[in-house]
């Protein structure tokens, strides 16, 4: 911004006019317009009680060479190719000339030191991708089988991408700070052909022609970099924000499970005090998530960080998530753990089966709780008995079927659990308020009977399928 701008931002920031002002300074009113307007300067005794009046240093005053014009600054934000290009080129003009101008061994040397410098870009990016991987693998594991591998795909691309232009970007720069800038070679237009002569008592007047030495060397410090360099760099760093954005959105979501989390287990604090300490965990759990988030939105889009009250924030919740956690493990070893239903109501259900349509008879049910009972009044069928909890549910399905390789019928008979969340949930927190825990598996409390006569039971295959 240009001096006159300052000055006039800086007295309208005090609230001043230009007259208040000219008189503050023992000047004229014009002198301070001419000022704002850019015609004139003020010398340094009257820029040092400007700012005394204005309570700003110099360096808010003085001119520090750029004009606010909006139209220049936009277009100095558009990327013009043409430039990069020829930058480009200009790049490649350096580097052919470079080589000309280089001896043999040191071209051999450059070479070798740049193979050198790309094998080692190879193997560190080999390790950056490998600590990647493992590090979302873990997390996409998570996720259904399909849509973790379609993530696992995409992200390996698009890091290997990323990983390919940050090593094209330092092998770049490192051969431009290492030779490129050292070896700048330019034309000397002042050295022409000498000649040397002997002085004037020798008899025989020889004289030598010195070459014309038409390219030098020089040693060149500034190490600017490349335009098309920059763009390199830009691309870099959009699909870095095009990744986080993704990853932001995955953090939204997870934020909203959290609070969805956290408000359950406040209202389950009725049931079991373990569940006040689980909401003070997932609460501190939200709060580092929005941190993420709060992060994340201020790389987005180039904004400031509170790193020092954020961090505060972060460490409270750390310690906060410890002590949940701590008092939830110590909570939960107090629980008793219970391997039965036999406290909690059965149901019976039963089927007949008559004997004289199969020939082969299978029970597959997934419980080895199976009990034979043998009853010789069952001359004509056999009873299958089912008691199950009410918890649970269960169908008992009996399906004849005919078997063409040996001309026979097998009866079958399957037992199949429905199992109702309602009652299954009713059961879990009715536990969690007498502290117990129980294995919720279906076919623990499961009984199954089969009466049948003994006669029958010899001659019949039978098996049962766990």
């Amino acid at each position: 911004m240009r001096f006159s701008d300052k000055l006039a931002k800086q007295r309208k920031n005090n609230n001043l006019s230009q007259e208040q002002l000219a008189d503050k300074l023992g000047v004229s009113r014009q002198a301070v317009s001419k000022w704002e307007s850019g015609s004139s300067y003020p010398d340094m005794d009257k820029m040092i009680k400007i700012c005394g009046i204005l309570n700003c240093t110099l360096e808010d005053l003085l001119d520090d060479g750029v004009i606010s014009d909006a139209p220049e600054s936009s277009n100095k934000n558009k990327i013009n190719i043409q430039v990069y290009m020829q930058d480009l080129l200009s790049a490649v003009t350096k580097t052919m000339n470079m080589f000309i101008t280089m001896t043999f061994k040191q071209k051999i040397k450059c070479i070798f030191e740049m193979i050198c410098y790309i094998c080692l870009l190879f193997v560190f990016g080999g390790i950056v991708s490998l600590i990647l991987h493992s590090l979302t693998s873990s997390i996409f594991d998570l996720l259904p089988y399909r849509v973790s591998n379609f993530l696992n795909i995409i992200f390996s691309q698009v890091c290997f991408v990323i990983l390919l232009i940050l090593g094209v970007i330092i092998f770049i720069h490192l051969f431009k700070i290492r030779y490129l800038d050292y070896f700048v070679t330019i034309e000397d237009q002042n050295v022409n052909d000498k000649t040397i002569e002997e002085p004037i008592e020798k008899k025989e007047n020889k004289h030598y022609i010195e070459k014309a030495k038409e390219k030098i060397i020089i040693r060149d410090q500034k190490h600017s970099s490349f335009s098309f360099i920059n763009l390199l760099w830009k691309m870099v760093v959009l699909i870095i924000k095009c990744c986080v954005a993704f990853i932001a959105i995955v953090a939204i979501f997870s934020f909203i499970a959290l609070v969805v989390a956290s408000v359950i287990c406040l209202t389950f604090i009725r049931y079991n005090s373990i569940f006040f300490y689980a909401s003070l965990g997932l609460l501190a759990i939200t709060v580092i998530n929005f941190l993420i988030i709060y992060y994340f939105y201020h790389f987005l889009f180039n904004k400031a960080y509170f790193i020092k009250k954020t961090f505060l924030i972060f460490c409270g919740s750390l310690i906060v998530i410890g002590i949940s956690f701590g008092l939830m493990f110590t909570k939960a070893l107090q629980f008793d753990y219970i391997n039965t239903y036999s406290d909690l109501t059965y149901e019976t259900v039963t089927e007949t089966i008559p004997y004289d349509d199969f020939n082969r008879f299978y029970v597959y049910v997934d419980t080895g709780n199976i009990t034979y009972v043998i009853d010789n009044t069952l001359t004509n069928s056999m009873k299958v008995e089912i008691s199950y909890p009410t918890v649970f549910s269960y169908s008992l399905n009996s399906h004849r079927s005919y078997d063409y390789q040996t001309e026979t019928y097998d009866r079958m008979l399957t037992l199949r659990c429905n199992t109702y969340f309602h009652s299954v949930y009713k059961t879990v927190l009715s536990d969690l308020k007498n502290d117990t825990i129980r294995d919720y598996n279906s076919y623990i409390g499961l009984k199954v009977t089969i009466y049948i006569s003994e006669d029958q039971l010899s001659k019949l295959p039978h098996y049962t399928h766990p």
